[in-house]
Parts: structure tokens; C-alpha cells; sequence
């Protein structure tokens, strides 16, 4: 009994450690908060903001979706991913004038991002809806990043 104690406690100190998990956290903490600066509606910046709280500091890009996946892709502690997990970035650049998104994967398919709406942080799309309105309807490509050390 005492053994497998310490194997489930083992298994729970490496899930804190796990950058993916730390960054899951701070998004559930933050759900529902205004992370970015006032009458600041960026998802770049929501995302940015997230990072910098669970690692110290931002991935970079600023406010730009295009910065901000031409940063996830030169930062060494993230690697693209084709089935996202909760945690992954999820991220559709903008192309020309036709406005990019990103925000984080949830548990159950469901993603948060900054709300163009209200500048709030939210639990907004789900994968099914973000993929009908940003690839299906928009014509553009979603991508995953998954940080994989602090």
C-alpha cells in the first residue's frame, strides 16, 4: 500500500513539473480575467501574457500572430504538434488582411483565447467550432505547439 502511495505521489510531482501541465494551470486560473492591457483585445498578447505567468516571460511576437508563430517555431522549448493536448498553443496566423487567432487547448476539445468581443480571457470556442471558423470559413491553417521544458 505504502509503495503505491509513492508512486501515485511520484506520478503527481512529475505532472507539476510537466511545462504543459504548468501552463494549463495558469490558463485555468486566469479564465475569465482581463490579461492583456486595457482596450488591448489581443490573443498574441493573451497568449504571451499566459506564458510569462507559469515561466517568467513571454515567447515573443508581441501582439502579431505571425510574430507570435514565428517565435513558437525559433524557440527550441516548443515543438509542433499534429494532435494538440490539453495545454498546446493552437495558433492560425494572419494572412494579409484576414485576421489570425490563438489561444490554448482545454480539457474535452475546448479552447480559450482573449475575446475579440470583451478583451476577457475566456473558454470561447471548442476545437470543431475554431476549425469551422477559422479554417473552414476563413481559409486558415491551424497549427500546434507544445512547450516542452521550462
Amino acid at each position: 500500500m505504502l509503495d503505491q502511495l509513492k508512486t501515485i505521489l511520484n506520478a503527481i510531482l512529475a505532472l507539476q513539473n510537466d511545462p504543459r501541465v504548468r501552463l494549463l494551470l495558469t490558463v485555468q486560473k486566469n479564465i475569465g480575467s482581463r490579461i492583456t492591457k486595457e482596450f488591448s483585445y489581443g490573443c498574441a498578447e493573451a497568449v504571451n501574457k499566459i506564458h510569462e505567468l507559469t515561466f517568467g516571460k513571454p515567447i515573443g511576437g508581441d501582439v502579431s500572430t505571425i510574430r507570435l508563430y514565428q517565435a513558437l517555431c525559433n524557440d527550441k522549448t516548443f515543438v509542433r504538434v499534429i494532435s494538440p493536448l490539453p495545454g498546446d498553443i493552437i495558433i492560425n496566423q494572419t494572412v494579409g488582411n484576414n485576421t489570425g487567432h490563438t489561444g490554448f487547448i482545454l480539457f474535452d476539445r475546448k479552447i480559450a483565447s482573449n475575446s475579440s468581443i470583451n478583451g476577457r480571457f475566456m473558454q470561447n470556442y471548442t476545437l470543431d467550432s475554431w476549425n469551422e471558423y477559422f479554417v473552414t470559413h476563413k481559409r486558415l491553417q491551424s497549427t500546434y505547439f507544445r512547450k516542452l521544458s521550462a
